[in-house]
């Protein structure tokens, strides 16, 4: 268990250990990865919108689990709130040379910046991406900087762009549930990357 330094929520996983392994059924995952937020409030969120639905949570069986909705919560739900609690320098996915063991896992340094992000963005949306984490590096460092105002306007940004739309051949990612966490992962942390 730690303690997450931004909110001072409980967050109930070891460090560089596993909270689900050998497994990869969405029902399983889930049933791991609930527990490990059960503090904050995306959980208590996420429990009033009744997602996972009570049907599916009472039965590994319920087609929910594997429909487009289940897979969706999992994938770009569960996974964000949990990174968005990753301490700094950590990450929640699976570990590296093993796709079925998750948890918290240290950032390998010798890792670039670059190769991760460019699984998730194609070339044009990098470059953005890119001009914005200038931008940010600049501005931090005057005094009238105010990191919330700046993470709040990035959905904007990235929006008007027009690089990050649905119906895009090339888009590798969807920008139009794009939150505080997602910037604070691909943007204003990421000095943590060792660039």
């Amino acid at each position: 268990m730690f303690i997450d330094e931004k909110t001072g929520v409980k967050i109930y996983a070891n460090l560089d250990e596993s909270v689900s392994s050998a497994t990869l059924r969405p029902y399983d995952i889930t049933h791991a990865f609930l527990p490990v937020i059960r503090d904050t409030m995306e959980y208590a969120q996420l429990i009033l919108s009744n997602m996972p639905p009570i049907h599916a949570l009472d039965d590994e069986h319920d087609e929910w689990w594997e429909g487009d909705e289940g897979a969706y919560f999992i994938n770009e739900t569960l996974f964000d709130v949990l990174n968005l609690y990753a301490p700094e320098g950590y990450y929640f996915g699976d570990h590296e040379g093993d796709g079925a063991d998750f948890g918290y896992w240290k950032i390998d340094d010798g890792v670039e910046y670059t190769e991760i992000m460019g699984t998730m963005f194609n070339d044009e949306q990098l470059q953005l991406i890119q001009e914005v984490r200038d931008q940010y590096k600049a501005q931090k460092e005057t005094e009238e900087f105010d990191e919330d105002t700046f993470e709040r306007d990035l959905w904007y940004t990235f929006n008007r762009s027009g690089l990050f739309e649905k119906d895009d051949d090339n888009n590798r990612s969807d920008i139009s549930n794009w939150g505080v966490h997602h910037t604070r992962i691909y943007i204003t942390e990421y000095d943590e990357y060792g660039r």
